[in-house]
C-alpha cells in the first residue's frame, strides 16, 4: 500500500497532525482475550519469564497492559495486544505483543503505538505479532446474505413509513482493477460503484456512518456474507443548524470519499492513482492527520466548508476489497472545534444524516 505506508511514515516523521483533545472511548472488536502463559518452573507463580530479554523479578503488570491495550485497540490496532512486564517497583521492563496486523507497516506501528502508550521507550519489546496468512487477494466472496429486518450498527432495514424523510444506503458488488501497486496486484476505487453493479433488496436506512474497523470475515454489519469487493452508498441529506465552516473527517478501510451538495470534499482512497479526482487533493484536504496504524489506514481531514443554516445533500461513497479488514467512519465537526492533538474524534460528532434534500436520492440505483 504505497501511498498509505509512505504518509503514515511521513506523519511519524514529524508531519503536522491535526486531532482532537480529547481522545475516543475504546472500540470493543468482542475478541477473546490473549491467553497468558503460565509462570516458568521454580518461580512460585510470582515471575514470568517469557522472553531471553526479560528481567528476573519482571511481573505482569495488569494495570499497564490494560492501559497499553486501551490505547492500541482505539488506536486502529485492534487485534494487537500488549503484555507488559514491570520490576517491583513498577520500572517498565518489556512488552510481549501478540495478535496479528495486515502488514509489516503495522507490526512496526505496534512497537510505536505502545512506546507511546506507555510513555517511555527505555523497555525491550518481542514483537509476536503475526502479519496475517489470510492476507492474500482471495477469491470473490460477495455472497448475498442479509439478516431480517432491524435495527443494527449501521441504521434499519426496516423500510419507515416516511421513505422521503431517511437517509438509503444501497451495496453494490465490485469488480477489482488491476493495479501492480495494489494489494496481490489488484485494486479499487468509488468509482466502480454504478448502478448496473447495485445489489438489489440490499438498502438500508441510517442515521450516521459508523461502522468500526473489524474484521473482514464478519462481514458488513447486517450483511456478514460480504465481505469483499463490495460498495456501499450513502444518500441523504445532512442539517446545519447556524452558518458556520465545517470539516469533514474520514477514516476507512480501503476507501471513501463524500460529496456535500454535489460538491467533493474529501477523498480519502486507499491507492495512489484511483482517487476519484486525479491531483487535486491539497485544494480539498488537508495531509492525513493520523495514522490507523494496522494496515495504514489515514485519518483524513477535508478543509473547512462554509455551510449555511438548514439542509445540505450528502452523498459517500465506501469500497472495501481484501481481506483482512472493513469498516467506514465520517465526521462533520465545526472547523472552530478542531484541535490539534491526538486519536479519533468523538462519536458526538459522527456526521447525523436525514432524508436528501426534496427526497431525491443521486446514488446509482
Amino acid at each position: 500500500m504505497l501511498r498509505v505506508i509512505v504518509a503514515a511514515l511521513a506523519v511519524m516523521a514529524g508531519a503536522a497532525t491535526i486531532s482532537f483533545a480529547a481522545g475516543p472511548a475504546p472500540v470493543t472488536q468482542g475478541q477473546n482475550p490473549i491467553p497468558i502463559p503460565g509462570p516458568a518452573p521454580g518461580t512460585g507463580g510470582q515471575t514470568l519469564e517469557l522472553q531471553p530479554r526479560q528481567q528476573k523479578g519482571a511481573v505482569l503488570n495488569e494495570v499497564l497492559s490494560q492501559r497499553a491495550n486501551a490505547y492500541l485497540h482505539r488506536h486502529r490496532l485492534p487485534y494487537v495486544d500488549a503484555q507488559v512486564f514491570a520490576d517491583a517497583n513498577g520500572k517498565l521492563d518489556s512488552v510481549v505483543l501478540t495478535g496479528s496486523v495486515r502488514t509489516a507497516f503495522g507490526k512496526q506501528d505496534a512497537e510505536d503505538k505502545v512506546r507511546q502508550a506507555l510513555g517511555s521507550s527505555a523497555f525491550a519489546i518481542n514483537n509476536q505479532v503475526q502479519v496475517g496468512s489470510e492476507n492474500s487477494p482471495g477469491r470473490q466472496s460477495l455472497t448475498i446474505g442479509r439478516q431480517g429486518c432491524g435495527n443494527t450498527i449501521f441504521g434499519s432495514t426496516c423500510q419507515p413509513s416516511d421513505v422521503n424523510g431517511r437517509a438509503h444506503a444501497f451495496l453494490y458488488s465490485l469488480t477489482p482493477i488491476s493495479n501492480p501497486q495494489g494489494f496481490g496486484g489488484q485494486s479499487g476505487t468509488v468509482n466502480l460503484i454504478q448502478a448496473s453493479n447495485r445489489i438489489r433488496q440490499l438498502e438500508f436506512y441510517p442515521t450516521e456512518i459508523n461502522v468500526p474497523d473489524q474484521d473482514w470475515s464478519r462481514g458488513f454489519p447486517g450483511y456478514p456474507n460480504i465481505n469483499q469487493w463490495f460498495g456501499v452508498c450513502y444518500d441523504g441529506g445532512f442539517n446545519v443548524p447556524v452558518a458556520q465552516e465545517y470539516t469533514i473527517v474520514t477514516v476507512a478501510d480501503d476507501g471513501v470519499a463524500v460529496w456535500i451538495d454535489d460538491r467533493l470534499v474529501t477523498d480519502n482512497e486507499d491507492f495512489l492513482g484511483n482517487h476519484v479526482v486525479g491531483v487535486g487533493h491539497q485544494d480539498i484536504q488537508t495531509p492525513p492527520y493520523f495514522s490507523g496504524g494496522d494496515g495504514g489506514e489515514l485519518g483524513v481531514a477535508s478543509r473547512p466548508i462554509h455551510l449555511s443554516a438548514g439542509l445540505h445533500g450528502v452523498i459517500v461513497k465506501y469500497w472495501q476489497g481484501w481481506p483482512s479488514y472493513l469498516g467506514v467512519q465520517v465526521w462533520a465537526i465545526p472547523s472552530s472545534h478542531f484541535r490539534r492533538s491526538g486519536g479519533f474524534p468523538p462519536n458526538s460528532y459522527l456526521m447525523q444524516l436525514v432524508g436528501p434534500p426534496g427526497g431525491v436520492l443521486k446514488c446509482p440505483h
